[in-house]
């Protein structure tokens, strides 16, 4: 299977939209919302910010106290795996489209990562700050989507209108992983 079909067509367990998630209620558990306005320009990648979105939503909704953690701690374990799979997929659209930022857009996916891990850690150990952790990921969703994920959609835009689909750009999964230990 190439690259192509990996990011055009995810399990729908992993394309779930915030608004279709029916668990989500109450206003505080809808405290993300997905936007029009957010589109980075692919159905496929707001697909998977708007699943982000509902893994905070998620971890906001998540008991505090020390019955609470182990849920904490799973949810932060699911938000890490499916950031990692976002964020390799994000990158490799990113090479594909010659994105001049890649190495500082790689480097805030790095620094989320390694937060999510510290914090999964202190999950399971029942000593995460809840609030300055849904507090910073809230912040980071809309932040990073609207600010740095907006800045390749006119290379996205741009790719389309001169070679066409998406999938195009996208034609080797494993490109990421050279292109990486060439950076390091």
């Amino acid at each position: 299977m190439n690259a192509a079909s990996n990011i055009a067509t995810l399990p729908a367990s992993r394309t779930q939209s915030i608004h279709d998630a029916s668990a989500l209620d109450t206003p505080v558990q809808r405290m993300l919302r997905w936007e029009p306005h957010m589109s980075v320009g692919s159905p496929e990648f707001d697909a998977h910010h708007r699943h982000l979105g509902l893994l905070i939503n998620c971890l906001a909704n998540a008991n505090t106290g020390p019955q609470g953690a182990p849920a904490a701690h799973d949810i932060l374990m699911e938000l890490a795996d499916y950031a990692g799979y976002h964020f390799e997929a994000e990158e490799v659209l990113m090479l594909a489209l010659g994105f001049p930022e890649i190495d500082r857009h790689r480097a805030e996916h790095a620094q989320f990562c390694e937060m999510i891990g510290e914090a999964g850690y202190g999950a399971a150990l029942g000593i995460v700050d809840h609030s300055a952790l849904v507090t910073y990921l809230t912040r980071w969703w809309s932040g990073h989507i609207q600010e740095e994920d907006a800045k390749y959609k006119p290379y996205l835009i741009a790719f389309r209108a001169n070679h066409g689909p998406l999938e195009k750009a996208t034609s080797n999964r494993a490109g990421i992983h050279q292109e990486k230990s060439h950076a390091a």
